[in-house]
């Protein structure tokens, strides 16, 4: 499954997504040397500019498989030392298990 890099370029107030992806998007955020998927939370507001990533609760069972996939399309990221955001294959994406809600980076 080819996965695609997405930036977060400040525009205006906002950090916006290129190439965009939808509020609630499942991608894989590559931050201190772990691979997380995540579910994509976009900015609210000016008060709330930045993006949210919110782990679900099986995050750390996904954690080798989404590193795998992130390191056989990227081998030249360095993981330790950069935070990248991904798009997240949909039969990886769908064994994400969320409960409740929860708002973290």
């Amino acid at each position: 499954m080819k996965l695609q890099r997405i930036e977060f370029p400040i525009t205006g107030t906002y950090a916006v997504p290129v190439p965009h992806i939808d509020d609630g998007a499942m991608v894989i955020l590559v931050v201190a040397g772990s691979a997380k998927v995540s579910r994509y939370g976009a900015a609210r507001s000016s008060a709330e500019p930045s993006p949210s990533f919110d782990h679900p609760a099986n995050a750390d069972a996904l954690e080798a498989e989404a590193m795998s996939l992130v390191r056989a399309e990227f081998p030249d990221l360095n993981p330790d030392e950069e935070v990248a955001v991904f798009t997240c294959p949909p039969d990886l994406a769908k064994r994400a298990e969320f409960r409740g809600v929860r708002r973290c980076v």
